[in-house]
């Protein structure tokens, strides 16, 4: 039987591919947004940004998650219209329901969250970005599931147009700062999400099955709390930050958190290809042996692309942008980190999917969430930015560690920790000198030699990188 993560080379380049190039465009935009906003202005956005996030995480309830899991379950394709009906009504009834309640209610319950940022007008802005979003959600992932990266990949990068081509409008054109990103953010994303509606509709029956959502809403529900705690842990620094120190310092940490999305970029390619790969490649036989010579590659390059990361972001940010936000380079390496824990994630977590042991991933997401609240609360009063990167860095290893011991008891995969092991040493050996040279070739020729060491510890081989070439 051929291996489905003989699939997976192409369809995350391709994700990866669109990723990337939405990536540099944001850094083609940064001269301009940095130079018509100011970092109170970027702290702003900061601030809007996380609540958009959460509020999106309400209203999408991580149904796309149970997406991904049952789609494939449906051999019959008038089953996956009406499983896919079904998922798309109801988020379309619950989200918009709850974003009107909250335009009535606003004021009231959200003018308490930030010290300066107000419901009206940012907030309000913040929840209907939240609801066009949210329409986009469940057709990308039936894209996913039908492993169809180049149409789900046109999607993403129309809808980034959209964004980009209004914020540049209102920014530059009307010089409306930080409420103009946003409107142009409403824009782009009411637009794009007529198309995803247009989109979808050619799938779907238009009902609402009571066993399929029943189904869905059992398995999503306690991924919903797991997703609202990974907010917690990633996220909600921004709100100690913007209360306990200055929007200021929110603008720089919210430039820096965009160069470490970098590296989210690169790493959410292999997962969306990764997802419906890894439930075909486990019901194979050696489906596990299958995974285990990939996770080693994966984690290997996940360092490397760290490392470039890491070590090139600082003179990047000299370059794009303004002097008063160069002082944000000093939080991406933590940043990058806490990102780069996505890649082994990704390898631990759907094991425990798998099984659908989805209310001990709950509780564990939980745990660390509460970990992670409680160093913000005692790392950003010393140590500002840097203790606010720090506080999700902390949240994120104890998730990663507890959770890979959860998946190692119901679906353990043999994993060379070894090679994993060796190759997260040649990184970090090798960004010490790095980052500390002023020389731009010679950190080139650093990180240059990662893949050179791989190959000479024995971490990757030859034959290896010809068969993932071929």
């Amino acid at each position: 039987m051929t291996s489905p993560i003989r699939k997976l080379p192409k369809a995350a380049a391709i994700y990866a591919t669109g990723d990337i190039l939405i990536r540099a465009a944001n850094f083609f935009l940064l001269p301009l947004l940095t130079h018509y906003m100011s970092p109170r202005e970027y702290g702003i956005l900061g601030s809007v940004t996380p609540f958009t996030l959460f509020l999106g995480l309400i209203l999408q309830l991580n149904l796309n998650v149970a997406m991904m899991r049952f789609y494939g379950d449906f051999d019959d394709e008038n089953k996956r219209r009406q499983f896919t009906g079904t998922l798309m009504l109801f988020t379309l009834a619950w989200a918009s329901l709850l974003v009107v309640l909250l335009n009535i209610l606003g004021p009231a319950l959200l003018n308490h969250i930030y010290r300066e940022v107000r419901f009206e007008p940012y907030l309000r802005v913040g929840t209907w970005i939240a609801l066009c979003n949210t329409i986009g959600i469940l057709p990308l992932a039936m894209l996913q599931m039908q492993q169809r990266p180049g149409m789900h990949r046109l999607f993403a990068m129309s809808t980034f147009a959209l964004n980009a081509g209004f914020t540049l409008f209102f920014v530059i054109y009307l010089r409306m700062g930080a409420y103009g990103a946003l409107l142009g953010q409403l824009i782009g994303a009411g637009a794009a999400a007529g198309a995803y509606l247009v989109l979808i509709r050619r799938h779907i029956e238009l009902k609402i099955v009571r066993n399929m959502l029943k189904l869905c809403l059992a398995f999503s529900l306690p991924l919903l709390v797991c997703a609202l705690g990974g907010w917690a842990m990633d996220t909600s620094n921004r709100i100690f930050i913007e209360r306990l120190i200055s929007l200021d310092q929110l603008g720089l940490f919210n430039l820096a958190s965009q160069f470490s999305m970098i590296l989210t970029y690169l790493l959410s390619g292999v997962g969306l290809a990764f997802a419906p790969l890894f439930y075909e490649t486990v019901k194979m036989p050696g489906g596990k042996a299958v995974l285990a010579r990939f996770g080693v590659l994966y984690i290997a390059a996940a360092a490397g692309f760290t490392l470039a990361v890491a070590v090139f972001s600082g003179p990047a940010i000299r370059l794009l942008t303004q002097p008063r936000f160069h002082d944000s380079a000093r939080i991406v390496p933590i940043l990058a980190l806490t990102q780069a824990l996505t890649a082994f994630w990704q390898l631990i977590v759907y094991p425990v999917m798998l099984k659908e042991r989805t209310s001990w991933l709950m509780i564990l997401v939980l745990i660390s969430a509460a970990i992670s609240i409680g160093l913000n609360f005692w790392l950003v009063p010393v140590f500002g930015v840097i203790g606010a990167a720090l506080a999700s860095l902390g949240g994120n290893l104890v998730l990663n560690a507890i959770v890979f011991l959860l998946s190692r008891r119901v679906y353990p995969v043999p994993y060379d920790y070894r090679r994993m092991g060796i190759a997260l040493i040649v990184a970090l050996a090798l960004y010490l000198p790095a980052s500390a040279s002023p020389s731009i070739p010679l950190r080139l020729v650093l990180v240059a030699v990662y893949p050179v060491l791989l190959l000479a510890f024995g971490v990757v081989s030859r034959e290896q990188i010809r068969r993932l070439v071929r």
